[in-house]
């Protein structure tokens, strides 16, 4: 019974280190979705960071998107996993290069596992995003 209280009390470290959060935006292609609102989707994320107190996480990452819409016309799930990837690290995108360092990580290279899904509801559009350090994943599945 210890053991396993040492586990979980491990877990809940371990999980103080995620990135959580979810973005009230509509589900777009690169191609349909306008600088502008990129640049607006990166401000929520960035301003999330800053809320939450969240570190870029350098290392090797897992990220999970969950995404909810009404909207028929939106892109397949790749191209939306796409977008947001890159809003969540790019640079172009920033309104205050200064803010580069709330970027919830350095470049889409260090994605060593990335778990998309997005289902179609009546209610607004909603995502939400989860970025786990990739060997605190591997603790985590172990």
């Amino acid at each position: 019974m210890n053991e396993l209280i040492e586990d979980f009390k491990k877990y809940e470290i371990r999980k103080a280190k995620y990135i959580t959060f979810s973005l009230d935006c509509d589900i777009r292609s690169k191609k349909t979705c306008k600088q502008e609102e990129r640049t607006k989707i990166q401000l929520e994320i960035i301003n999330k960071m800053k809320l939450f107190q969240y570190k870029t996480i350098k290392t090797d990452i897992v990220v999970e998107i969950v995404s909810y819409t009404g909207d028929k016309k939106s892109p397949g799930v790749d191209k939306w996993a796409k977008n947001i990837i890159d809003i969540m690290h790019k640079t172009e995108y920033l309104s205050n290069p200064s803010d580069a360092q709330y970027l919830p990580f350095v470049d889409d290279k260090q994605i060593r596992y990335l778990y998309v899904t997005y289902h179609y509801i009546e209610k607004k559009s909603e995502t939400f995003i989860k970025i786990i350090p990739f060997k605190n994943f591997l603790k985590d599945l172990d």
